[in-house]
């Protein structure tokens, strides 16, 4: 685990959010809001309390996926098309 979180995030978002559209949240858990917000949550653990450690608002924010800490690519997407799975450039 680390300071942040257990997993890796990928969230696909705004050009104007990231040039590339694509940034990278450690994280235990992430969950969307009410209002549409995605939200990325460090869960309590001893005397840490539970903490929103990033939050996107609606509009800036199109898609979430766990990502691998090798390639960043989508861990529970294998193939795609009948080819291994590869990110866009």
């Amino acid at each position: 685990m680390s300071q942040r979180g257990r997993w890796l995030w990928c969230v696909i978002v705004t050009k104007d959010v990231a040039r590339d559209g694509r940034i990278f949240v450690s994280a235990d858990d992430v969950r969307t809001t009410a209002d549409g917000a995605v939200a990325f949550v460090r869960v309590p653990h001893g005397d840490r309390p539970e903490r929103v450690e990033l939050l996107i608002p609606a509009g800036k924010w199109r898609a979430v996926y766990a990502a691998s800490i090798v390639d960043g690519r989508a861990v529970a997407v294998i193939e795609q098309n009948g080819k291994p799975y590869k990110l866009p450039a």
